[in-house]
């Protein structure tokens, strides 16, 4: 004879005494016991209770989740309960991990594969200066590790990307290899087919940023290629609509991986359009790759188009209209901010707007000029260093 698990308590009993229960875990428990009847296992045909239900199920899942995110007030009304929304969280460090390697492939646990077949050396990444936002040219600290990921495009001319034209697709991908390998243009190259392609190791600096300038809580980074690691995306900035959906899976992982390697925080994921600077005419963007339409949300990362641009704020350098333009007919919500704070700042320091951009600009040549010599003597110590090895 089967035994029937039915409680005897009615539905209102049952709610009642669940809320007079503080601790969420052992009033899951008793609703679970009590608030379901059970045939070794098969439900009995009865009408659910949808509002005790309810209970469970907002209960159930932050429990699940490890999480005890709020206090239940009360049993009977479920519908004033604030359910947390659940959020892609950034990779702890560690969380993703090497499954296997090999001469020519790198496999991860998140599914993310790295052809290694392209992979080359340039120079062992160098300690790099950290700036305080505003005051002396002096850096406040010096790092090694990669602080952020900076995402390019390639902006090649691009063959049609159609089932009959694969032949010219993949030709076109391994010229594109050869060159950025020569170049060491970028630590990596994400392909039209969403291969992953190692091109600089990471230990090593990448020739992908050039004069640039970003910055976080933590300080203002100058010359990014010691302090970020470049991504490319085949394709070009006049045709961002271009990218395939195989790349933006292939990057998503990646910058997993980066993240979770680095600890690198999500302000840090930027374009290189971004971060790009012309020393010569203190202008943003002397490239424009990625002005406009980066998918930050298909990389599990906050819309940074609407950071304020460090570059800006720490050292008064200014855009024109060809920078809007590539923007797509108006400039990113954070150069506005940045402008603005830049305005506030002049106004706090009881400076016009020109004078207040002279200081700044002053400043940045100041560290520009020590980055250039640090550059040099990187670079001679890495010819030092070939020259032994040989």
């Amino acid at each position: 004879m089967l035994k029937l698990g039915f409680s005897h308590a009615s539905p209102a009993d049952v709610e009642r005494e669940a809320g007079r229960i503080a601790d969420p875990v052992e009033r899951l428990r008793y609703l679970r016991k009590h608030g379901t009847a059970t045939v070794q296992g098969v439900l009995p045909r009865r009408r659910p209770n949808w509002k005790l239900q309810a209970v469970i199920a907002a209960i159930a899942l932050p429990a699940a989740l490890g999480v005890v995110y709020w206090t239940l007030p009360s049993a009977r009304a479920p519908e004033a309960v604030k359910v947390p929304s659940i959020l892609v969280a950034r990779p702890a460090p560690n969380q993703i991990w090497q499954v296997e390697t090999s001469g020519v492939e790198e496999v991860y646990s998140n599914g993310l594969r790295i052809d290694l077949s392209f992979a080359t050396r340039l120079r062992p990444r160098a300690e790099y200066p950290v700036f305080a936002l505003a005051g002396a040219s002096q850096p406040i600290a010096t790092d090694r590790t990669p602080r952020g990921i900076v995402y390019h495009t390639t902006e090649g001319d691009m063959v049609v990307f159609e089932k009959e034209e694969h032949q010219k697709i993949e030709r076109a991908g391994h010229q594109l290899l050869r060159y950025v390998r020569q170049q060491h243009s970028y630590h990596y190259l994400i392909d039209r087919y969403g291969r992953v392609y190692r091109v600089v190791e990471e230990s090593d600096a990448a020739n992908h940023a050039g004069f640039s300038v970003w910055g976080d809580e933590r300080g203002v980074y100058v010359n990014l290629n010691d302090s970020f690691i470049g991504v490319a995306f085949e394709g070009s900035s006049s045709k961002t609509d271009d990218v395939t959906g195989a790349q933006l899976s292939a990057a998503r992982m990646l910058t997993e991986l980066l993240v979770s390697r680095y600890n690198v925080r999500p302000e840090d994921c930027v374009t290189h359009a971004q971060v790009s600077v012309s020393p010569s005419n203190m202008r943003l963007a002397n490239h424009k790759d990625w002005a406009r339409a980066f998918p930050f949300a298909a990389m599990n990362l906050p819309d940074n188009y609407r950071l304020p641009v460090w570059a800006v704020e720490a050292f008064g350098f200014s855009y024109d209209e060809d920078l809007v333009g590539a923007s797509g007919g108006k400039p990113w919500p954070g150069l506005v901010s940045a402008d603005k704070k830049l305005l506030e700042a002049a106004a706090s320091q009881g400076a016009d707007e020109i004078r207040y951009r002279g200081m700044l600009r002053h400043r940045y040549q100041e560290i520009l000029a020590d980055a250039k010599a640090r550059q040099l003597q990187a670079e001679a110590e890495a010819r030092e260093n070939r020259q032994r090895r040989n």
